[in-house]
């Protein structure tokens, strides 16, 4: 397991995403496995038991290459920014 502030390879952060996405993703509806492109995640953030905030999101774009990850988001509707909107979480090294 890969810990915050690790330094490791791109191999041990595709690794680890794809055995708990949601343990490295923590967000309410964030799924176990690593998503797919075309998922609808239904990401919320709650406190106490109380829904405070939507994020629905569609996943746009996984990519992996021998230096780098990237995961596209787009918000859909409900989504606390609107909707049409676009995340873009890249895993690297820092330049």
């Amino acid at each position: 397991m890969v810990g915050a502030g690790t330094v490791s390879s791109i191999d041990d952060v595709w690794k680890e995403l794809n055995r708990c996405f949601n343990c490295n993703f923590p967000m309410g509806g964030a799924p176990k496995e690593l998503p797919k492109v075309g998922d609808e995640l239904p990401l919320e953030i709650r406190t106490a038991g109380q829904k405070l905030l939507n994020f629905p999101v569609k996943v746009t774009q996984i990519e992996r290459t021998a230096n780098d990850i990237n995961i596209e988001f787009t918000t859909l509707p409900g989504h606390v920014d609107g909707e049409r909107w676009t995340t873009l979480i890249l895993f690297g090294p820092r330049g």
